[in-house]
């Protein structure tokens, strides 16, 4: 089974220097001016940053490693790991860590948010593979057992799915009170999550109510009765609510 665990340790490392060039990091950016309005999005790769260039040297390395059998070959996956965690924690690569500012000045408005890459949770995912694998592998005497990796699959998605879960539960602000808002944007689209990558087909027009019940970044999330009588929730940009009352 000698062969196996180098392809699955091989192709681990891989995914890792592969998805270095994926997105670690989305932004969005909104503004409205004068009842217009919109906004882009973008993704930055791990390339961009001195932590993701460091995590693409391992990577190569690790692979390295592995095709040899080097028995420090883990220790490639471990730093791997904790590099993914820090830097979507904010630890390192401070400069791309996740946040977001908004800015009114009456006439206009605008926002800008940063969340993390799916790029980053593959790097993540790819790394405690590929250090499960090689654990297993050297403390076998150099067999694997294909239910091991099974096991090891089912770890690493558990690992990675706490992972997203930790950094994109919403966070109540301090103080916030529910309130009842006014759209002031042509259209205010609704979000499925407090992300711009995640917009759906529905939107409340201009000058509609809607019931603000709870933030997140440049987020509000609320309620909104359409004039057929459908209740609409979801989130929507900051910039495109005031408070009224």
């Amino acid at each position: 089974m000698k062969k196996q665990l180098n392809l699955f340790a091989l192709g681990s490392a891989a995914l890792m220097a592969i998805s270095v060039f994926m997105p670690w990091l989305s932004t969005s950016i909104s503004a409205s001016f004068g009842g217009f309005g919109g906004n882009a999005s973008a993704g930055l790769a791990g390339t961009h940053s001195f932590d993701g260039i460091i995590g693409l040297l391992i990577s190569l390395a690790a692979a390295f490693f592995a095709f040899k059998e080097i028995k420090w070959s883990p220790v490639a996956g471990i730093v791997n790991v904790l590099i993914g965690i820090c830097h979507a924690l904010g630890w390192v690569g401070s400069d791309y860590s996740g946040g977001g500012f908004n800015f009114d000045s009456g006439s206009g408005s605008s926002s800008v948010s940063v969340s993390t890459g799916f790029g980053l949770y593959i790097f993540i995912a790819a790394a405690i593979v590929f250090t499960v694998t090689t654990i297993k592998y050297l403390k076998n005497g150099g067999e694997f057992d294909l239910k091991d990796l099974g096991k090891s699959l089912e770890q690493a998605s558990q690992s990675i799915a706490t992972q997203v879960t930790q950094s994109t539960t919403l966070k109540p602000s301090p103080g916030f009170q529910p309130f009842a808002g006014k759209i002031t944007s042509a259209k205010a689209f609704l979000f499925d999550t407090p992300s711009i990558n995640n917009s759906t087909r529905d939107f409340i027009p201009q000058s509609e109510l809607i019931h603000i019940e709870k933030e997140f970044e440049s987020f509000y999330y609320g309620s909104y009765n359409n004039p057929n009588g459908e209740k609409l929730i979801g989130w929507v940009l900051k910039i495109d609510v005031i408070k009224i009352g």
